[in-house]
Protein backbone atom coordinates (compact mmCIF):
# COMPACT_ATOMS: atom_id res chain seq x y z
CA UNK A 1 0.00 0.00 0.00
CA UNK A 2 2.86 2.12 1.02
CA UNK A 3 4.47 1.94 -2.52
CA UNK A 4 1.09 2.39 -4.55
CA UNK A 5 0.28 5.67 -2.43
CA UNK A 6 3.83 7.30 -3.37
CA UNK A 7 3.01 5.96 -7.00
CA UNK A 8 -0.38 7.69 -6.08
CA UNK A 9 1.12 10.59 -5.10
CA UNK A 10 3.68 10.98 -8.14
CA UNK A 11 0.85 10.64 -10.74
CA UNK A 12 -1.11 13.40 -8.79
CA UNK A 13 1.35 16.02 -9.48
CA UNK A 14 2.33 15.13 -12.26
CA UNK A 15 -1.71 15.66 -13.14
CA UNK A 16 -0.78 11.83 -15.30
CA UNK A 17 -4.12 10.87 -15.64
CA UNK A 18 -3.16 7.11 -17.40
CA UNK A 19 -0.99 6.40 -13.99
CA UNK A 20 -3.24 7.99 -11.43
CA UNK A 21 -5.96 5.16 -13.42
CA UNK A 22 -3.66 2.15 -12.90
CA UNK A 23 -2.72 2.85 -9.19
CA UNK A 24 -6.21 3.69 -8.13
CA UNK A 25 -7.50 0.42 -9.96
CA UNK A 26 -4.61 -1.48 -8.44
CA UNK A 27 -5.11 0.14 -5.00
CA UNK A 28 -9.22 -1.08 -5.06
CA UNK A 29 -8.28 -4.65 -5.89
CA UNK A 30 -6.16 -4.71 -2.87
CA UNK A 31 -8.69 -3.41 -0.87
CA UNK A 32 -11.64 -5.49 -2.47
CA UNK A 33 -9.65 -8.46 -2.81
CA UNK A 34 -6.85 -8.64 -0.21
CA UNK A 35 -7.96 -6.75 2.59
CA UNK A 36 -11.94 -7.16 2.04
CA UNK A 37 -12.27 -3.27 2.73
CA UNK A 38 -14.97 -2.32 1.06
CA UNK A 39 -15.74 0.97 1.02
CA UNK A 40 -11.89 2.06 0.46
CA UNK A 41 -11.85 -0.02 -2.64
CA UNK A 42 -15.33 1.42 -3.94
CA UNK A 43 -13.48 4.96 -3.32
CA UNK A 44 -10.23 3.98 -5.14
CA UNK A 45 -12.52 2.41 -8.13
CA UNK A 46 -14.59 5.53 -9.01
CA UNK A 47 -11.34 7.64 -8.51
CA UNK A 48 -9.89 5.14 -11.36
CA UNK A 49 -12.67 5.49 -13.46
CA UNK A 50 -13.04 9.29 -13.61
CA UNK A 51 -9.74 9.49 -14.35
CA UNK A 52 -9.50 6.08 -17.25
CA UNK A 53 -12.56 8.14 -18.93
CA UNK A 54 -10.41 11.07 -19.21
CA UNK A 55 -7.73 9.24 -21.54
CA UNK A 56 -10.24 6.64 -23.01
CA UNK A 57 -8.80 3.89 -20.55
CA UNK A 58 -11.66 1.63 -21.43
CA UNK A 59 -9.73 -1.52 -20.15
CA UNK A 60 -9.39 0.03 -16.66
CA UNK A 61 -12.81 1.13 -16.51
CA UNK A 62 -13.87 -2.22 -17.27
CA UNK A 63 -12.06 -4.03 -14.66
CA UNK A 64 -13.03 -1.19 -12.53
CA UNK A 65 -16.88 -1.43 -12.95
CA UNK A 66 -16.48 -5.60 -12.75
CA UNK A 67 -14.71 -4.69 -9.11
CA UNK A 68 -17.71 -2.80 -7.82
CA UNK A 69 -20.14 -5.21 -8.93
CA UNK A 70 -18.01 -7.62 -7.28
CA UNK A 71 -17.87 -5.91 -4.13
CA UNK A 72 -21.56 -5.22 -4.26
CA UNK A 73 -22.12 -8.88 -4.37
CA UNK A 74 -19.98 -9.41 -1.47
CA UNK A 75 -22.49 -7.39 0.19
CA UNK A 76 -25.46 -8.80 -0.59
CA UNK A 77 -26.14 -5.80 -2.92
CA UNK A 78 -27.49 -8.16 -5.47
CA UNK A 79 -29.42 -4.61 -7.62
CA UNK A 80 -26.40 -2.59 -7.21
CA UNK A 81 -23.86 -5.18 -8.29
CA UNK A 82 -26.06 -6.09 -11.55
CA UNK A 83 -25.57 -2.52 -12.53
CA UNK A 84 -22.17 -2.49 -12.34
CA UNK A 85 -21.51 -5.98 -14.05
CA UNK A 86 -24.11 -4.36 -16.74
CA UNK A 87 -21.83 -1.24 -17.35
CA UNK A 88 -18.50 -3.41 -17.48
CA UNK A 89 -19.83 -5.61 -20.09
CA UNK A 90 -21.05 -2.14 -22.05
CA UNK A 91 -17.50 -1.10 -21.79
CA UNK A 92 -15.81 -4.37 -22.52
CA UNK A 93 -17.57 -4.62 -25.50
CA UNK A 94 -15.70 -1.32 -27.18
CA UNK A 95 -12.13 -2.63 -26.39
CA UNK A 96 -9.95 -3.91 -29.20
CA UNK A 97 -9.28 -7.41 -29.44
CA UNK A 98 -7.68 -9.53 -27.50
CA UNK A 99 -8.69 -7.44 -24.30
CA UNK A 100 -12.42 -7.20 -25.62
CA UNK A 101 -12.57 -11.19 -25.03
CA UNK A 102 -10.38 -11.96 -22.16
CA UNK A 103 -12.51 -9.28 -20.14
CA UNK A 104 -15.95 -10.02 -21.46
CA UNK A 105 -15.26 -13.69 -20.62
CA UNK A 106 -13.73 -12.33 -17.03
CA UNK A 107 -17.12 -10.75 -16.33
CA UNK A 108 -19.39 -13.63 -17.32
CA UNK A 109 -17.41 -16.04 -14.89
CA UNK A 110 -18.22 -13.36 -12.25
CA UNK A 111 -21.91 -12.76 -12.95
CA UNK A 112 -22.45 -16.43 -12.78
CA UNK A 113 -20.91 -16.43 -9.12
CA UNK A 114 -23.93 -13.15 -9.02
CA UNK A 115 -26.23 -15.09 -10.38
CA UNK A 116 -25.68 -18.18 -8.42
CA UNK A 117 -25.50 -16.51 -5.06
CA UNK A 118 -29.13 -15.32 -6.23
CA UNK A 119 -29.83 -19.10 -6.58
CA UNK A 120 -30.77 -18.25 -10.42
CA UNK A 121 -28.77 -21.29 -10.84
CA UNK A 122 -29.92 -21.41 -14.91
CA UNK A 123 -29.00 -17.93 -15.73
CA UNK A 124 -25.52 -18.72 -13.96
CA UNK A 125 -25.01 -21.63 -16.27
CA UNK A 126 -25.93 -19.64 -19.27
CA UNK A 127 -23.75 -16.45 -18.71
CA UNK A 128 -20.82 -18.68 -18.12
CA UNK A 129 -21.67 -20.74 -21.00
CA UNK A 130 -20.66 -17.42 -22.65
CA UNK A 131 -17.59 -17.31 -20.66
CA UNK A 132 -16.35 -20.91 -21.77
CA UNK A 133 -16.86 -20.20 -25.35
CA UNK A 134 -14.47 -17.56 -25.53
CA UNK A 135 -11.87 -19.20 -23.41
CA UNK A 136 -12.63 -22.07 -25.62
CA UNK A 137 -11.69 -20.15 -28.81
CA UNK A 138 -8.45 -18.67 -27.23
CA UNK A 139 -7.49 -21.89 -26.12
CA UNK A 140 -7.35 -20.15 -22.15
CA UNK A 141 -6.84 -22.95 -19.22
CA UNK A 142 -9.43 -20.70 -18.18
CA UNK A 143 -11.57 -22.84 -19.72
CA UNK A 144 -11.29 -25.28 -16.99
CA UNK A 145 -12.90 -22.70 -14.90
CA UNK A 146 -15.91 -22.14 -16.85
CA UNK A 147 -16.24 -25.93 -16.66
CA UNK A 148 -15.98 -26.38 -13.32
CA UNK A 149 -18.57 -23.66 -12.53
CA UNK A 150 -21.34 -24.76 -14.76
CA UNK A 151 -20.68 -28.46 -13.38
CA UNK A 152 -21.28 -27.06 -9.89
CA UNK A 153 -24.56 -25.27 -10.98
CA UNK A 154 -25.42 -27.86 -12.55
CA UNK A 155 -25.11 -30.30 -9.16
CA UNK A 156 -27.01 -27.40 -7.12
CA UNK A 157 -29.83 -27.92 -9.56
CA UNK A 158 -29.69 -31.73 -9.28
CA UNK A 159 -29.02 -32.09 -12.70
CA UNK A 160 -26.55 -35.04 -11.14
CA UNK A 161 -25.81 -36.33 -14.63
CA UNK A 162 -25.29 -32.79 -16.39
CA UNK A 163 -23.01 -32.03 -13.41
CA UNK A 164 -21.07 -35.02 -14.07
CA UNK A 165 -20.30 -34.09 -17.68
CA UNK A 166 -18.73 -31.06 -17.36
CA UNK A 167 -16.31 -31.92 -14.52
CA UNK A 168 -15.25 -34.65 -16.60
CA UNK A 169 -14.96 -32.28 -19.66
CA UNK A 170 -12.37 -30.63 -17.36
CA UNK A 171 -8.66 -31.42 -18.64
CA UNK A 172 -6.05 -32.23 -17.23
CA UNK A 173 -2.50 -30.76 -18.25
CA UNK A 174 -0.65 -31.96 -15.21
CA UNK A 175 0.33 -28.92 -13.95
CA UNK A 176 -2.07 -28.27 -11.26
CA UNK A 177 -2.85 -31.25 -8.98
CA UNK A 178 -4.67 -29.62 -6.50
CA UNK A 179 -7.30 -28.62 -8.99
CA UNK A 180 -7.53 -31.92 -10.22
CA UNK A 181 -7.62 -33.18 -6.66
CA UNK A 182 -11.08 -30.73 -6.52
CA UNK A 183 -12.32 -32.22 -9.67
CA UNK A 184 -12.15 -35.74 -8.54
CA UNK A 185 -13.60 -35.04 -5.31
CA UNK A 186 -16.54 -33.16 -6.74
CA UNK A 187 -17.44 -36.44 -8.94
CA UNK A 188 -17.11 -38.64 -6.24
CA UNK A 189 -19.87 -36.67 -3.98
CA UNK A 190 -22.19 -36.74 -6.61
CA UNK A 191 -22.04 -40.33 -7.31
CA UNK A 192 -21.85 -40.66 -3.18
CA UNK A 193 -25.44 -38.76 -3.73
CA UNK A 194 -26.55 -40.90 -6.77
CA UNK A 195 -25.83 -44.48 -4.42
CA UNK A 196 -22.75 -45.42 -7.17
CA UNK A 197 -20.33 -47.36 -5.05
CA UNK A 198 -17.62 -48.48 -7.18
CA UNK A 199 -17.38 -44.69 -8.80
CA UNK A 200 -17.61 -43.06 -5.82
CA UNK A 201 -14.56 -44.74 -4.40
CA UNK A 202 -12.38 -44.57 -7.47
CA UNK A 203 -13.17 -40.77 -7.92
CA UNK A 204 -12.32 -40.49 -4.10
CA UNK A 205 -9.19 -42.56 -3.72
CA UNK A 206 -7.99 -40.41 -7.67
CA UNK A 207 -8.61 -37.37 -5.12
CA UNK A 208 -7.00 -38.61 -2.28
CA UNK A 209 -3.72 -39.36 -4.26
CA UNK A 210 -3.93 -35.91 -5.98
CA UNK A 211 -4.62 -34.32 -2.52
CA UNK A 212 -1.59 -35.93 -1.36
CA UNK A 213 0.71 -35.66 -4.22
CA UNK A 214 -0.15 -31.94 -4.05
CA UNK A 215 0.02 -31.58 -0.01
CA UNK A 216 -3.30 -30.48 0.76
CA UNK A 217 -4.09 -32.35 3.99
CA UNK A 218 -7.40 -30.80 4.53
CA UNK A 219 -8.10 -32.76 1.30
CA UNK A 220 -6.75 -35.85 2.00
CA UNK A 221 -8.62 -35.93 5.08
CA UNK A 222 -12.29 -34.65 3.22
CA UNK A 223 -11.25 -37.84 0.80
CA UNK A 224 -11.08 -40.26 3.39
CA UNK A 225 -13.62 -39.44 5.36
CA UNK A 226 -15.91 -39.77 2.18
CA UNK A 227 -14.31 -42.97 2.01
CA UNK A 228 -15.26 -44.01 5.27
CA UNK A 229 -18.87 -43.28 4.44
CA UNK A 230 -19.11 -45.20 1.42
CA UNK A 231 -17.97 -47.99 3.43
CA UNK A 232 -20.44 -47.54 6.23
CA UNK A 233 -23.23 -47.55 4.21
Amino acid sequence: LKLNQEGIDIANEASNHFYLAVFSQVRGDMYAYQKQDFKQADKFYKIAIKQSQRIDGSSIETACYKGLADIEMYQGNMEEAKVNYDKAVQVAKQLDEPKRRSQLASIYVSMGNYYSNDNKFNEAIAVVRKAYGIYTKMESPNSNIALGNIGSFHNRLGNYDSAIWYYKQIYDDGTNLNAKAINDYNIAAIYQNLGSHDSTLYYYQQAYGSFEESGNLRGQAASLHGIGIEFGT
